[in-house]
């Protein structure tokens, strides 16, 4: 059976800000092992990358421009047949968004310092085990 699994990148390393990376990594992996994969441009990224950004609880006025940006990368993942997210770190509303789509949602729990230092395919073979 094929999969499809994306993750975070810039610079061909993991990014820890899951939406505000400028590329997700998209993974084959086949009966447990990775076969291939393609980039894929982040199209949120420039709209995304614009705002400031706080970590923790915030409230932002455009409520609705984060369900659209989540609803945006949602349908990417769909229609790129993506069916498991693995990041670092991500928002809840991503996560709760991206899961309501039916897209499996795994964070990998690594410092950010060591995340930047991994290969994307080796982050992605620890989160689902491979």
């Amino acid at each position: 059976m094929r999969i499809r699994v994306a993750t975070p990148i810039a610079k061909g390393r993991p990014f820890p800000h899951f939406g505000r990376a400028p590329t997700f990594r998209v993974f084959d992996v086949e009966h447990g092992q990775i076969v291939g994969y393609e980039d894929v441009e982040n199209p949120t990224f420039e709209l995304h990358a614009a705002e400031p950004h706080h970590h923790g609880e915030h409230a932002h006025e455009g409520e609705g421009h984060h369900r659209n940006v989540h609803a945006t990368l949602s349908l990417l993942f769909k229609n790129e047949g993506v069916s498991i997210v693995v990041a670092t770190h991500m928002g809840a509303r991503a996560k709760e968004g991206l899961e309501a789509d039916g897209i499996k949602v795994v964070l990998v729990d690594v410092e950010e310092a060591a995340a930047l230092r991994m290969d994307p395919a080796e982050l992605v073979k620890e989160a689902l085990r491979l």
